[in-house]
């Protein structure tokens, strides 16, 4: 059968015990009917098949080896193969695969997008991308090739017993200059072992975009960051090398807190640079606008912490009517609108005015009056 930006809608398609070969050209090609197979379904042709169905696949197995094998409901072939440069992707909570993977050779890859894959058996120098599940609770998975965060960055979660081998490499991709303390909507790709894990020489490298570049000179890589890099459910036994961990702006390491069972990535810049002045601020319904470079921070603290201030672009910022009683601001050039001051019983507040402290060595700014 071939296709070529073609839809088939019909309820069933069924090769009887014969093998069923389905090539494809172009990206629109679209199966929601159920295939009986006896045998193998090969998808071959470098164009995409989405297969819709609810329960699309019965019977045999599945070898992929062109194009993509698109999957955004549950599956039972007996086995599935993955060729060289193909791509088996499942999509959406709906997308069940529930015969074990086998990723065969060099550039195969399995892309999951919100889907779940029973087992997985990953070579060298295949490609496992995105973000799900992988395994069941009872699986045994092997990983000897590539982890990447795939065009949606996520959490990667294995759920069986699992094995990445002294071959096996982890891609961790910043997508937007976001970390812990403030996560944002364009999130990192993060690891979850929920059971036995074994990794041996594990290679760990990092992956920035132009925007994120530790390097592009953002004042965001002027301060020390944290990121949620695994998770595990039950004592690893691990072993990683870290790979391009250092940069102009400062280097990254691997921490690990038994307490909690998590393994954090953290960066450290190379020289901090301090802000030259810290801003407190109480609106309570006046005007109060900031004009500043680099990047805005805020806290309800003056020990912290410091977050960006969320759609703030410089060169000004109007300060909010609807504040907290009290709130600090800084940034690595800041002026506010000038103000007088008044003293309170809590200590020194600012109402519907601002103050810049000057920066006078290397400790945090801080208040005195």
């Amino acid at each position: 059968m071939l296709l070529n930006s073609g839809t088939i809608e019909v309820s069933a398609l069924n090769f009887g015990a014969a093998n069923a070969y389905i090539g494809a050209s172009g990206p629109t090609n679209v199966i929601s009917s159920t295939i009986q197979v006896g045998s193998t379904l090969a998808k071959f042709g470098d164009g995409d098949v989405w297969l819709t169905g609810s329960n699309n696949i019965k019977g045999g197995g599945i070898r992929v080896s062109g194009g993509r094998l698109l999957i955004s409901g549950s599956t039972e072939a007996t086995a599935v193969a993955v060729d060289s440069d193909a791509t088996l992707a499942i999509i959406g909570k709906a997308g069940v695969v529930q015969s074990p993977i086998t990723l065969l050779t060099d550039g195969a890859k399995l892309l999951l997008g919100g889907g779940q894959a029973a087992e997985v058996d990953a070579k060298e120098n295949s490609i496992i991308s995105g973000w799900g599940t992988i395994g069941t609770a009872k699986a045994t998975n092997t990983v000897a090739g590539l982890i990447t965060a795939g065009p949606v960055p996520g959490e990667l979660v294995f759920a069986g017993r699992t094995y990445l081998s002294d071959t096996a490499e982890f891609y961790w991709t910043l997508a937007g200059l976001h970390d812990d303390a403030n996560p944002g909507t364009t999130p990192w790709n993060r690891l979850t072992f929920n059971n036995d894990l074994h990794m041996d020489h594990l290679q760990v490298y990092l992956n920035f975009t132009p925007e994120t570049d530790p390097d592009s000179g953002n004042p965001f890589w002027q301060l020390p960051h944290t990121w949620t890099l695994w998770q595990f459910k039950v004592q690893p036994d691990w072993y990683f090398q870290e790979g391009n961990f250092d940069y102009s702006s400062g280097s990254f390491s691997i921490t690990w807190n038994s307490n909690v069972s998590l393994a954090f990535l953290q960066f450290k810049p190379a020289s901090p640079v301090a802000p030259t002045a810290s801003i407190r601020v109480a609106a309570d319904k006046i005007t109060v606008t900031i004009t500043y470079s680099g990047v805005l921070y805020e806290s309800d603290s003056l020990a912290g912490p410091w977050l960006p201030v969320e759609g703030a672009n410089p060169s000004t910022y109007i300060v909010p009517t609807n504040l907290a009683d009290l709130k600090f601001y800084r940034a690595y050039e800041a002026e506010p609108s000038s103000a007088r001051s008044s003293r309170r019983p809590d200590g020194f507040r600012l109402n519907n005015r601002t103050r810049v402290l000057p920066y006078s060595g290397p400790q945090a700014p801080h208040l005195s009056e």
